[in-house]
């Protein structure tokens, strides 16, 4: 598992994980008090938002209370509001995200 690898080397090879499994991660991260860990989880995430995977990664990142990755998430969306607001896979996400960008 790579939170047991990152442990033992202080490495992650991001390359071999998708995002959502980047994302689960960060919550494992979390719940096992690595900050690092989780500081290069949203790092990897931060680098890898794009407006085609935005949206499924913000529901996703809410949907398992992953606060780092949800953060990381709505700044892009605040980055590229007019292109996010305009989407219309906006109209998916859960009401208290949407107001959240929204404003």
């Amino acid at each position: 598992s790579n939170d047991l690898i990152f442990i033992t080397t202080d490495q992650v090879d991001f390359s071999t994980l998708d995002l959502m499994d980047c994302i689960r991660l960060s919550k494992a991260a979390t719940l096992l008090s690595l900050p690092r860990l989780q500081q290069m989880c949203d790092k990897h995430l931060q680098d890898s938002l794009t407006m085609e995977n935005i949206f499924d990664l913000l529901k996703f990142s809410d949907a398992n209370q992953v606060e780092s990755s949800k953060t990381v998430c709505l700044e892009f969306a605040l980055q590229n509001h007019k292109q996010f607001i305009l989407d219309s896979r906006v109209s998916d996400l859960d009401v208290k995200l949407f107001q959240w960008v929204r404003h």
